[in-house]
């Protein structure tokens, strides 16, 4: 019921729960070199969804 509710109002309504129309995306962040130790590192921000991601090389 929930589904069948929110899907009506994105189609008929043309928003979506959060307020965005349907051709809108959400910010999107990133910064690199975001910690000291590893040879890269990087934060990556969509939104609510972070990943945050790092490199260290072997020898």
């Amino acid at each position: 019921v929930e589904k069948e509710a929110m899907r009506r109002c994105i189609l008929d309504e043309g928003k979506r729960l959060d307020g965005r129309t349907t051709t809108e995306i959400r910010p999107i962040w990133c910064e690199v070199d975001a910690l000291p130790s590893p040879h890269g590192s990087a934060i990556f921000t969509r939104g609510e969804t972070q990943s945050l991601t790092t490199v260290t090389l072997g020898t």
